[in-house]
This record gives C-alpha cells, structure tokens and sequence, in this order.
C-alpha cells in the first residue's frame, strides 16, 4: 500500500478502498469506515464503508454534528487512537450510541484519527459488531498505522490537485501571452495592410475603367477590388478597436444575398482546382452578425476546404432556414480529420496543416459565431470529408425596424 501512486481523485478511491479492505481483514473487524470533518458545517461524514461479511463498500454518506459528541471529538484531538472496548459503557460513544452504533450492533470501536499539518481532518473507525471486544496493543499500533497512510495519501492527492491547476493556470498564462502578443502584432498589420492595399485599389479602379470593354477581364478586376476593399475593412476594424472602438458591429444582413455578392471573391480563394457550389435555401432569411466577419469566417472556411483538397474538388456553401434558425454548411470532399484533431479544432494555434497554418482561423470562426448568439458544428472523419456547419439564429430585416 505503501507504494501506491495517488495522481487523481479515482486512484485515491481505489486506495482508500484496498486500505479499509485491508485493515477489515487484518484486525478481523465487520465495518471499516473513513470519516471526512467539515470544520465548516460542523459535521463529520462517512464518505466510504466496508462491510467484511458480504466484500463490498458504501458511498452513501453518514453525516454527524461535531456539536452532538464534544466527547469523542475531543478525544480524538488528544489521542493516537480510541480504544472502546464496550461501545455501551464507554463515555466517548454514548452520545452517538443510539444514533450510529446500535441500529447496526457494534459493541467495540477502535477509531484512529486522520491529521493534516496538524489539524484533525477525519477519524478511520474500525468496528466490531457483536458484544465487547479487547484491543491488543499490536491492533492498537496498525490501526493507528493505516490512519497515519489514509493522511499521507489526502495530502498527496491535494499536491497532485494543486500542480494540475498550476499547470493550467501556467498554460492559460502562456495562452493569453500570445494573444496579447498576436493582438500588438495585429494593429501594425492593419496599418500596414491598409498602407498596401490603398495603391491596389486605385490600379485597379484605373484597370476597371480602361478594361470597360471586356467583360471577362473586368469580373478579374472586380475580384480584386473586392478583396482589396475586404482588407481595407478589416484594417479599419482592426485600428479601430486598437484605439477603444468596437471590434464588431452586428446588423441584420440576407445570408445567400451577401453570399451570392461574394460568390467571385470565394471562387478566387477557392482556385481553379476546386469547384465552388452555391446551394442557398435560406430563401431571403436574416441573421444579425457583423457582415465584415462573416465573410472572414466563410473566407476562412472555403480556405481550409480547399486546402484540404490538394487535388482538385467540389466545396458546396448550403444554406436552410428552419424553426427561427438559420444554417450555413461549408463541405468539402477532402482528407477528413480524426476525433482527436476534432477535439482541439477551435483551439487558438491549433492547426492541422503545420508550417502553413495559423491556427487561428477557426477560433476565430466560433467567436464570431457564438457572439451571435449561434454555434458551429463540425462532422468529419478520415479520407470522407468536412462539413462545418454555423447555426445562427434568425434576425429581422432591418427595414421591418429591428436590427
């Protein structure tokens, strides 16, 4: 016993467990309980029973008031062990006779108290059902000898609790570094990219005009005048949020209008290798969201299927409206992802294209969304695709006079 490892609140039930099975048939006692003081409530309970004659153990909890047997609790501040050998003359267990000993016939009690750094923290009872019964000096010793290991075992799970939290707590330290670092990072991209894009746009409204004549060439122009004007948007929100302003702003925006406007932007992400479908079903629906990161996070997610499809493919963008929500489903017919890689999905920095992702699209895909109050699912398995799908609930349209 002495050898065992506790790491985690299960280990240390199983522990506790083998030790009162122990001692039961060692001191060829029926009951074996260990008992949990409450300074707080005043109370003492017995977290854990074994009963010796049918080999089993109880979690149902006995609870006594500390007040109602000062007694016996002083004794066991004062003593290594208390010995009663007759439950019915002894002094200490009177008070708690009728309430506990009785119904279940125990005449004789050697009960060892648990400390932790120096304050009494439970009692282990060991209990002899039947008249009375005399202790040997041995007894006395080892069951004063499991109490001393049930307390080295309470402060080694405590030290295991403590360092998981600190371990936690120095991973969210790490993890809030690195935003705050990707946060003073992005307000000098955002000046930067604003700085970059001005000359794109203005060659390309110069293109636009001397390309009047050539409808081919001049939906190319309009793609990268679009993109162009996405990124001005987003450094605009971007600086403005560095200097106090709102991050987002939500209004009510038609889910397949805004998609069938930015169909030749997606198309471009998307690439020639890949096939854009636009399945939209949302007949007209509403949902209030913040237009500028919506066509990030569905950017972000034709993206991701198109990387996911080295060789070619078809990314479907389906959209439904039914009982007050509205859904948008991006699949795709790529790699698929495992459970595992499902799990950690929407973790910032969590990517499953090493050395070319960021890890941060997606994150940043569920913010948006459960800042409108949706959610985001995702079904996927190996070598069968993704589908991620945003639930979103249904707004009205801002003309009606909500918004």
């Amino acid at each position: 016993m002495a050898r065992a490892e506790v790491r985690d609140p299960e280990r240390l039930r199983a522990i506790l467990e083998s030790a009162t099975r122990m001692a039961a048939d060692q001191l060829e006692v029926e009951r074996v309980g260990v008992w949990i003081i409450d300074p707080e409530a005043g109370t003492l309970t017995q977290g854990l029973l074994y009963v010796r004659s049918t080999q089993s153990h109880s979690r149902e909890p006995t609870v006594l008031s500390v007040a109602d047997h000062p007694e016996y609790f002083e004794a066991m501040e004062q003593r290594r062990a208390l010995v009663v050998e007759d439950t019915r003359a002894s002094p200490h267990a009177q008070t708690m006779f009728r309430e506990v000993l009785e119904p279940h016939r125990i005449g004789s009690l050697l009960d060892t108290p648990i400390f932790r750094q120096g304050v009494l923290f439970g009692v282990v009872c060991h209990e002899h059902v039947g008249g009375p019964r005399k202790w040997l000096p041995r007894e006395i010793d080892f069951a004063a000898s499991v109490a001393d290991m049930v307390a080295l075992y309470f402060e080694e799970a405590e030290a295991a609790h403590v360092q998981r939290l600190l371990l936690l707590q120095e991973r969210e330290l790490l993890q809030a570094e690195r935003l705050a670092s990707v946060g003073i990072l992005a307000r000098h991209v955002a000046h930067d990219l604003n700085n970059a894009v001005a000359p794109i746009l203005l060659c390309a409204a110069q293109l636009k005009t001397a390309l009047a004549g050539d409808p081919r060439m001049l939906e190319r122009v309009q793609i990268i005048l679009d993109a162009a004007e996405h990124g001005v948007a987003l450094a605009r929100r971007l600086l403005t949020a560095a200097a106090g302003g709102p991050l987002r702003v939500r209004q009510a925006v038609a889910l397949d209008a805004m998609l069938s406007d930015a169909a030749s932007l997606l198309r471009a992400v998307a690439g020639d290798e890949i096939d854009l479908m636009l399945d939209l079903r949302a007949f007209g629906a509403y949902v209030e969201v913040d237009p500028i990161e919506l066509v990030r996070a569905v950017i972000n997610l034709v993206t991701n299927a198109r990387d996911a499809m080295p060789r070619g493919g078809r990314v479907t963008l389906r959209t439904s409206e039914e009982a007050g929500r509205v859904s948008l489903e991006v699949a795709d017919e790529g790699l698929g992802m495992t459970s595992d890689e499902q799990d950690q999905l929407f973790q910032p920095f969590f990517t499953t294209k090493p050395g070319k992702g960021s890890g941060l699209g997606l994150a940043g895909v569920r913010t948006m969304v459960e800042g409108a109050k949706g959610s985001v699912r995702v079904t996927s398995a190996p070598s069968s695709g993704t589908t991620v799908t945003l639930d979103l609930p249904a707004a009205v349209a801002a003309e009606t006079g909500a918004g």
